[in-house]
């Protein structure tokens, strides 16, 4: 090459040091996927092989031929093309590696695109004003630079990422204690009862926490019932308005199937009084009869359709936010992450347990914005858990689970015990990718629930809590 040496050098020590920077930056933030087939692994290292190949064929030529002459362009464009090409021949040698042990370096995935970009400019500029005599072997790099990012996106776009939003706050299960529960006192500290509310509830005891709140069993010193206390973790503005939004949503439904509210207040501190039920769905033997698991997701549906006729949607529906009465009366609790449709200047805190994940809570640029659809597919998930004893997409790889979710179809319940057959259509229709796909409103479900149930002979009242 006619440049200097010591720029030369410069460049390649620059480019192959920001390519080790990147890949261990991703070596070190990520993680293997487990279970990615034999044949897209192959196919990834294909992708990225064959303009691997092209690049060293140009890169070579490049280095052989005078810098200034070799394109006939500017030999300030010349100047880049080296440096670009010796990056990206680097970075497909560890993206071909990364492809074969299912290793999503995505970082270098996404240098690798710009990079390429930046080659096909070059490879267009030279093939525009450049030397006519040039053009075979620009047509190579601009070749190269096409598959290379190419593959790259292709890629990037295999590795689902779920990643919250600037505002969302995931929601993970409530965990509760076993027989020996967790008692607390009423000192200020971390997952300690509030003080300032200790002179109207007495016997607080630790339930359980969500991704909000923390729940607290305790005695309504005023009325000397067993109540549950929720309140929030963190006591700061985005929280604060997140909890204020739930109050707001959650003490207008009065229903027979969502846990009641019977008091709220932002004063001495933020917190909502609601019945207390010690028993969640999560925590019943399962898998349950066809008859009982369609009557409990008939009496859910119903509360869902209290609720989104005044404009709230869930989205988060799961067996640990369904609390069951003694009596066996499914109630839907925790509204935390609930959607207020048709009103301005709410906070919008999304979240989800990612086995009950909509397709459209993982992928909204794919599949559109979360509505009531989204709580009839959680509601195919709960069923499906019902009958089968494993919700629809088991795992616990997020990135797999989440590919699962957006891009393959659940297996038939009827497929683990074919008597579950006349659940199928339900079933499916609940969790078809496509929010168009399913039911438009859960009036539908509960109609198909309910003549599923007239079906059948003995759909008298529940009796799966006995102990």
């Amino acid at each position: 090459m006619s440049l200097p040496a010591i720029p030369g050098v410069f460049f390649i020590l620059a480019i192959g040091g920001l390519a080790t920077i990147i890949l261990s930056r991703d070596v070190l933030s990520s993680q293997r996927l487990k279970d990615v087939p034999l044949r897209r692994r192959i196919l990834a290292w294909t992708l990225f092989f064959i303009p691997f190949i092209a690049l060293i064929v140009v890169l070579d030529w490049s280095l052989m031929s005078p810098g200034e002459t070799a394109w006939g362009i500017f030999p300030e464009l010349v100047t880049a093309v080296v440096p670009l090409m010796l990056y990206l021949v680097l970075s497909s040698v560890a993206l071909m590696m990364g492809a074969l042990i299912s290793w999503p370096f995505r970082g270098m995935l996404k240098a690798h695109t710009v990079a390429g970009v930046l080659v096909i400019f070059l490879a267009l500029l030279a093939l525009i004003g450049g030397d006519p005599t040039r053009r075979f072997m620009t047509g190579i790099m601009l070749l190269a630079g096409v598959l290379s990012t190419l593959a790259a996106r292709w890629q990037d776009g295999t590795y689902t990422h779920v990643q919250p939003e600037a505002a969302e706050v995931p929601s993970p299960s409530i965990s509760r204690p076993g027989p020996d529960e967790t008692r607390v006192s009423t000192s200020t500290g971390t997952g300690l009862f509030p003080p300032e509310l200790a002179d109207t509830y007495a016997g607080a005891v630790f339930v359980g926490s969500g991704g909000l709140a923390r729940v607290f069993k305790a005695k309504n010193l005023r009325t000397g019932q067993t109540v549950a206390l929720k309140i929030p973790i963190q006591h700061d503005e985005n929280t604060g308005k997140a909890f204020l939004k739930e109050i707001i949503g959650w003490e207008g439904l009065s229903h027979e199937n969502i846990v009641k509210v019977s008091a709220a207040n932002i004063l001495p501190v933020p917190y909502v009084e609601m019945e207390f039920i010690n028993r969640t769905l999560a925590e019943v033997e399962k898998p349950l009869p066809m008859g009982k698991a369609a009557r409990i997701c008939r009496d859910i549906a119903l509360g869902l359709q209290f609720a989104h006729d005044r404009g709230i949607i869930h989205r988060d529906i799961k067996p640990q936010n369904i609390l069951v009465t003694p009596e066996g009366v499914p109630k839907i609790t925790d509204w935390g992450m609930s959607k207020v449709t048709g009103v301005t200047g709410l906070p919008t805190i999304t979240g989800f347990s990612l086995a009950y994940a909509a397709p459209e809570q993982l992928a909204p640029q794919t599949f559109g914005e979360t509505d009531q659809r989204t709580d009839i597919y959680q509601m195919g998930c709960v069923l499906y858990e019902l009958v089968t004893g494993a919700v629809p997409f088991p795992g616990s790889d997020m990135a797999q689970v989440s590919s699962r979710i957006i891009s393959q179809r659940p297996d038939l319940p009827s497929s683990t015990n074919p008597s579950l057959q006349p659940l199928d259509t339900v079933i499916m229709r609940c969790l078809e990718k496509k929010p168009g796909d399913r039911y438009q409103n859960v009036r539908d479900l509960i109609m198909d629930l309910e003549e599923y149930l007239a079906s059948r002979e003995n759909g008298d009242k529940y009796n799966i809590f006995e102990d």
